[in-house]
């Protein structure tokens, strides 16, 4: 119990700090259209997910309480990542979220009863590290792109 809510905790630390560099990169993002939509992308639906698992797992077989939760973080993180830039990344940013809230709170009720489904956490935690570092690295290689123009 005291892993999932540290878990939980860790996953909000690294979904803030993402949001909040795409945030400071917005310029150079809305003039390059692919790296928008593939980040806001990349980061809802790995956030979600992980948020997913770690909620399905805190509340065991109530499928439709973590599900609504995981869900409901999952909008919460594509309007906030989606709202600098136009409508439509508001909408595939909600819409990714929603997707991987809902299957990250099934994959977590799935694996309840296992006794270890702490690898699972870790490797979807690795996973999602890795992808945010690909996003910190993607912005920095785009912000020497705009500023070498």
């Amino acid at each position: 119990m005291y892993i999932l809510i540290i878990n939980f905790i860790l996953l909000t630390f690294i979904t803030f700090f993402c949001m909040l560099h795409i945030h400071y990169n917005r310029i150079q993002l809305k003039n390059s259209a692919k790296h928008l939509h593939i980040i806001v992308m990349a980061l809802c639906l790995m956030s979600s997910l992980s948020f997913g698992i770690t909620i399905g797992l805190l509340f065991g077989h109530d499928l439709v309480w973590s599900t609504l939760i995981a869900s409901f973080i999952g909008i919460s993180i594509g309007y906030l990542v989606g709202k600098d830039f136009e409508a439509l990344c508001i909408l595939c940013g909600t819409i990714e979220g929603i997707m991987g809230g809902m299957m990250g709170a099934m994959t977590g009720m799935m694996v309840f009863h296992q006794s270890n489904f702490y690898f699972l956490i870790l490797f979807f935690d690795l996973l999602f590290v890795l992808v945010a570092l690909t996003i910190f690295l993607s912005l920095k290689k785009l912000s020497k792109h705009v500023n070498s123009i």
